[in-house]
């Protein structure tokens, strides 16, 4: 019997495309991998018969080996594509194999287009007996039209799996794809104690993909701007300009943990692949890794054995490690949820869960770095915490992005030696050129060395990679403040202010950028806001009096004593307050001595303040005095770089 033409029509609007090689929807393409195709070819022959999987690696693989899993996912490939419908036709016999169960109202040949329909779908778990009933029901001149039809879609389907190896060159749907965006898994646990999980192996999903090469992946900061909203692939796609789009499900049941993730096309809204990942709580690490690797095959069949193990660079085999580290960057990336206190917590209970878990080194050394760099923690102690950390994260993997940014923080701001520190900054980027966070540091860094324009181009690049990040939409305005350009610094605080009109930074630092323009009025306004947002009302109130009473250099002195005072109160109950806390408020309080005194203090502090302050306008007053100068060449940083 043949055919009018190359296709074969399944069910519902399924249809294989033998030239192509491929499996359509709709008119549009959904390609399944080779093996699956072979895999359903065999049991379609075989139609009736109970598989093992022993003899479907025989006949797929040519006896390599291979584990069980392999046909299991050849299996769940048809499951996922032809959905629920044809639960009772593609079996799973447990224990045993598999069979493919016919349905003679749709196995009509004819001399039309359409060949024969084939009910193909995947039932995991079915009743062996009724299996063994249904087929001793059949009759044996239905079994013998049956095999008829069988052989002849046998032969379409050889035709369709060898049109792909020839025209395909053996590449999965998705090869074609450079960029993607990773959406926040949903938690559908039932329990919002366990967004740490759903959020974390999103987080870590969008780090492994973004070490592969040639793929543009859209960074945490992007996507989870979008979490808990239900917005359709192909607008998701369009908003973030990428061609494919991977969203997903968690959910946890007590030891029990299933990973739902699909890959839509985002130009046509059509899926690409499914999978379905059902695990134990301890498989939690080799999920991810798993996941990650499946993904990647599927974007790119191409992947050189360097470029697999780049997936999985500072991983754990520790299940429980993992799942601590996950809870730590949960608590880095929601501060407002228990504090970044919490996140050392669980970066230490990682390392000491496994000694050699590198991104539990990368995640203490990055806390550890931050605290010390921003003020936040005595300097010595933390940054030999965070260089012992960081070092030992490179020791474990030098390969991680991550570890050469928290080392050049210890190199500039502790050691001094901009050589070292900028060297690591260069690493870390060539490790991960798409790494916004460590753009962003060396971006920051340039601009206290004059080099105004390679800061102002990393920044744009950071801009580019992370367009809705706060914090770096704040330091972008910050940039131009620092050098003078205040109407730049104003737009780009008024554009971060459109991105969260709830940014208290970005409040505070454009009041900083219109008192430098004389701007009197907005900067109040922008102060009296940040207040507002801090529920000190009274205050806003107070600020405003004094303003309207006895104008703007008495309003600034009135916010300067209160400051004085909750720093006094810091001290008082034995927290670390940075010196330069004290310089900024002597000097917005017209106290000069005062100011210099703490001035030389902050200089001998191994913070960013002791680097950042001669070029920060907040100071200009004290600029005239000699003493600043004076101070500012205190600080001795090596440095081999000469100028262009």
């Amino acid at each position: 019997m043949t055919t009018a033409n190359d296709t074969v029509s399944l069910f519902n609007g399924f249809i294989l495309d033998r030239t192509r090689g491929c499996l359509i929807h709709s008119g549009q393409p959904i390609h399944l991998r080779p093996q699956s195709y072979q895999v359903l070819e065999y049991l379609v022959t075989n139609a009736g018969q109970l598989i093992s999987k022993d003899k479907l690696i025989e006949a797929v693989w040519d006896g390599r080996a291979v584990t069980d899993g392999a046909v299991g996912k050849c299996i769940e490939d048809l499951r996922v594509v032809f959905g629920e419908e044809g639960k009772k036709y593609l079996k799973n016999v447990r224990g045993r194999g598999y069979i493919f169960d016919r349905d003679e109202a749709n196995f009509q040949a004819t001399h039309t287009e359409e060949l024969a329909v084939i009910r193909v779908v995947v039932e995991e778990e079915s009743n062996e007996a009724t299996v063994r009933e249904s087929l001793s029901l059949q009759p044996r001149t239905r079994l013998m039209s049956l095999t008829t039809a069988v052989i002849v879609a046998s032969v379409v389907l050889f035709g369709a799996v060898g049109a792909y190896w020839l025209f395909a060159g053996r590449q999965p749907t998705g090869s074609n794809i450079q960029s993607i965006a990773v959406m926040p898994l949903k938690n559908e646990s039932g329990n919002s104690e366990v967004d740490y999980l759903s959020d974390g192996m999103t987080e870590s999903l969008i780090n492994s993909l973004s070490r592969l090469p040639g793929l543009s992946v859209k960074s945490r900061g992007v996507v989870f701007r979008y979490k808990d909203k239900d917005l359709e692939p192909r607008k998701l796609a369009a908003d973030l300009s990428v061609q494919a789009i991977l969203s997903g499900r968690f959910v946890q049941r007590g030891d029990d943990v299933t990973l739902y993730v699909s890959l839509v096309d985002g130009k046509t809204g059509n899926q690409i692949w499914g999978e379905q990942y059902d695990r134990k709580l301890n498989q939690l690490a080799a999920l991810e890794r798993e996941a990650s690797s499946d993904i990647a095959e599927r974007l790119n069949s191409k992947l050189k054995p360097s470029d697999q193990t780049q997936l999985s660079h500072g991983s754990t085999e520790n299940s429980e490690a993992y799942r601590t580290y996950l809870k730590g960057r949960y608590y880095w990336n929601n501060p407002r949820v228990g504090g970044y206190q919490k996140s050392r917590e669980y970066f230490q209970q990682a390392i000491d869960l496994d000694p050699t878990y590198a991104l539990g080194y990368a995640g203490l050394s990055h806390y550890y770095g931050f605290a010390a760099a921003q003020g936040m923690l005595a300097p010595d102690e933390n940054w030999q915490r965070a260089e012992a950390a960081a070092r030992k994260a490179l020791e474990l993997d030098d390969a991680l992005a991550e570890s050469y940014n928290s080392l050049s923080g210890v190199q500039l701001y502790y050691h001094h030696d901009w050589t070292a520190a900028e060297a690591s900054f260069k690493k870390g980027i060539e490790l991960n050129p798409a790494s916004a966070e460590v753009r962003h540091h060396y971006s920051m860094c340039l601009v206290l060395f004059g080099r105004n324009q390679e800061a102002q181009v990393q920044m744009q690049r950071v801009l580019e990679l992370e367009p809705l990040s706060v914090a770096y939409n704040v330091n972008a305005g910050k940039l131009f403040y620092f050098r003078r350009q205040y109407q730049q610094a104003i737009d780009q605080f008024n554009n971060t202010l459109e991105l969260e009109p709830n940014s208290l930074s970005a409040h505070q630092w454009l009041g900083f950028t219109h008192e430098k323009m004389g701007n009197e009025n907005e900067a109040i306004a922008e102060w009296s806001k940040l207040l507002l947002m801090r529920k000190q009302e009274d205050v806003a109130s107070q600020l405003r009096t004094t303003y309207e009473r006895s104008g703007f250099p008495a309003a600034v002195k009135m916010l300067a004593k209160l400051r004085l005072t909750e720093l006094d109160n810091q001290v008082k109950s034995g927290d670390y307050v940075a010196a330069i806390e004290y310089v900024t408020v002597y000097t917005r309080l017209g106290e000069k001595e005062k100011a210099f005194l703490w001035l030389e203090k902050a200089t001998q502090e191994r913070n960013r303040f002791a680097l950042e302050f001669s070029i920060n306008p907040l100071y200009d007053s004290l600029r005239g005095d000699p003493r600043f100068q004076q101070l500012a060449d205190r600080v001795q940083v090596k440095s081999d770089y000469s100028g262009s």
